[in-house]
């Protein structure tokens, strides 16, 4: 699950995966909420999916 976070005048969206079995958790900066809420539904996406371990990749 990803979630927004405003931060002074930009939108950060927050995500955990997995890489080599290991938990970390990505930050990635936005300057609009409407580019920050596409980023978190692609990343919903893909983790619904299932897949462990990749590399998020911003599509627009």
């Amino acid at each position: 699950m990803a979630s927004i976070v405003k931060r002074n005048k930009s939108f950060g969206v927050v995500y955990t995966s997995y890489e080599g079995g290991k938990q970390k958790q990505h930050w990635e900066p936005y300057h609009s909420y409407e580019a920050a809420l596409h980023r978190k539904e692609q990343v919903e996406l893909i983790q619904k999916s299932g897949r462990r371990g990749y590399k998020a990749v911003l599509i627009i």
